[in-house]
């Protein structure tokens, strides 16, 4: 474990045209290695705050860091750049390529990346070790994806997100299609996962009856107030 600060928030304000702000977090800091759950009702912008934290959003007011690189003030190159190296997403609507293979899904993010310098042998025992985990067979990878059902579309997306073994890993509601048995064992994976890589682990969702399986937990009303974000027990 490593007391390496991930992401680091400041002054950060967001709204959206005319409206009253949203998300108002005076100082935020998430350490590698551990997990994080953000929880709170649908709608509430957990999604926004996600997408402000890895630089999808323009930050207007704030500071926000990742692995060091900063995301304010820079621009689209560089923010692109930061996603690459550093970033790993699962989509609450899992954004796989649905007329590739399972496998060739996996590898996507390692082939658009240039290899990211990781040796075809490297990222072959990840994948076989990922699904694993993710309770994915081996005779599952040659398929469509769209063949897949809704939970094995969710796990492709995930070891996707994890093959490079990100510096921070970002999940939207990724249990939301899932029965409650599927979903614990998801994030199972997923915390085991990341802690095994010293991955920082920020997920959001409506659903915090598994918040008991994070190291820190907020709810999503604290990033609307003016004050130093804590987590709750």
């Amino acid at each position: 474990m490593t007391d390496q600060v991930m992401v680091q928030v400041r002054d950060l304000v967001f709204a959206w045209p005319r409206a009253t702000p949203l998300i108002r977090i005076d100082a935020l800091a998430l350490r590698a290695g551990q997990t994080h759950l953000v929880f709170g009702p649908s709608g509430c912008g957990k999604s926004s705050l996600l997408s402000l934290l890895t630089g999808v959003l323009p930050i207007s007011h704030g500071e926000v860091w990742v692995a060091g690189q900063a995301l304010h003030g820079s621009s689209e190159a560089h923010k692109d750049a930061v996603r690459r190296q550093h970033i790993g997403y699962v989509f609450q609507q899992f954004n796989l390529l649905p007329y590739l293979s399972a496998r060739d899904n996996m590898l996507l993010a390692w082939r658009l990346r240039g290899k990211a310098g990781t040796s075809p042998a490297t990222i072959e025992a990840r994948l076989v070790g990922l699904c694993q985990a993710f309770g994915l067979p081996e005779a599952l990878l040659p398929r469509p994806a769209n063949t897949l059902s809704v939970g094995q579309q969710q796990r492709v997306a995930a070891v996707r997100a994890l093959l490079l073994e990100p510096d921070l890993l970002v999940a939207d509601e990724p249990t939301s299609s899932l029965d409650s048995v599927a979903s614990q064992a998801l994030m199972q994976a997923l915390i085991d996962q990341t802690k095994a890589c010293g991955t920082c682990l920020l997920v959001v969702s409506h659903d915090h009856s598994m918040r008991g399986m994070y190291d820190h937990q907020f709810d999503f009303a604290s990033f609307a107030s003016s004050r130093e974000q804590g987590a709750v027990s």
